[in-house]
């Protein structure tokens, strides 16, 4: 799981510094095509079965090396860490009578053998689901092959047959900056200025832009969010986040608005989405990768009425592909 991470330090009588920290690497999007062994390892993809021809074919595990297998395997990259393991965090794929010159069944089929099933693996965060389409995957999905029934099957590519063999492996990217009001410039912390218990703090400033620049609001090309958000990575994202409950009970509660690239925002009563602490939250807000494409990110903050104290919170910003 790939994560940035943010402490946030609020105060109701002094400044709040809101830091950001990256603390782990990013993946990739899956993607998965038939080629030959040469190509796949050019490429430094995974093997998860090879097959004897592009349709109508036998099956053989990856960790064979029949000759005539070698012009059509299925290879897949894209995932930092993926793997065709049995162990760990890993789904069965295909269930072979043998570890070449195979039959295949599908995974919910009783074993040929259980040291004959053809896996795909990930690192522990990522959440892999394999199914079996009619005609098609469905969006999200990769399609690996096709084989022509669920049991005593033979398999081909992904044209060869109307079954589907479809993977989805959801996880999440650091490909997601968090840049200054230009969108350039990546951003270390965030200071919210000195209020009142129980008043609302809308105007934070982040490190680049200063206190002369907080957050401002107004119309399209006038608004100024507290920082901005770029996808640098080759795919499109889902936005999440996990915001940890204030210590000291400093904040009863807080909000965020992500906008598009230098949308209105009229006021502080547009950043009206409610954030549930302790728990990871899709956003719904998808981001594409690329310039053009960053969004706007406003935060407020409601103070509790526990005056004269310290609070710290952490914020994750998750991008789900």
């Amino acid at each position: 799981m790939i994560r940035y991470q943010f402490i946030i330090l609020f105060s109701l009588i002094t400044a709040v510094l809101f830091n950001l920290i990256l603390v782990e690497k990013a993946n990739a999007q899956l993607s998965c095509s038939v080629t030959t062994a040469s190509a796949c390892a050019s490429q430094s993809g995974t093997v998860i079965w090879r097959m004897s021809g592009s349709t109508n074919a036998h099956a053989e595990l990856a960790n064979q090396s029949t000759p005539a297998y070698d012009n059509n395997v299925v290879c897949c990259t894209g995932i930092t860490g993926l793997g065709n393991s049995c162990s760990g965090n890993y789904a069965v794929v295909l269930k072979l009578s043998g570890a070449t010159n195979a039959h295949a069944r599908q995974n919910s089929y009783s074993d040929y053998s259980g040291s004959n099933n053809a896996c795909i693996s990930a690192p522990s965060g990522n959440t892999i689901s394999v199914n079996y389409r009619s005609d098609s995957c469905e969006s999200g999905e990769v399609t690996l092959g096709s084989m022509s029934g669920a049991t005593n099957a033979h398999v081909g590519n992904s044209t060869a047959y109307s079954t589907k063999i479809c993977v989805k492996i959801t996880g999440f990217s650091t490909a997601i900056d968090i840049r200054a009001q230009n969108y350039t410039t990546n951003v270390s912390s965030i200071t919210f200025p000195e209020a009142d218990p129980g008043t609302t703090v809308s105007q934070p400033y982040n490190n680049i832009d200063g206190s002369g620049s907080p957050q401002t609001f107004g119309g399209a090309g006038v608004a100024k969010p507290v920082v901005t958000l770029y996808n640098g990575g080759t795919a499109a994202l889902t936005i999440w986040y996990n915001i940890t409950t204030f210590t000291n009970n400093v904040v009863s509660s807080e909000y965020y608005l992500i906008n598009n690239k230098g949308a209105a925002c009229n006021s502080a009563d547009n950043i009206n989405n409610l954030v549930t602490f302790d728990t990871n939250t899709n956003t719904g807000t998808t981001i594409s990768p690329g310039a053009g494409n960053e969004k706007d990110f406003y935060l407020k903050i409601i103070l509790s009425s526990a005056a004269g104290k310290t609070g710290s919170s952490t914020l994750t910003i998750l991008g789900e592909y």
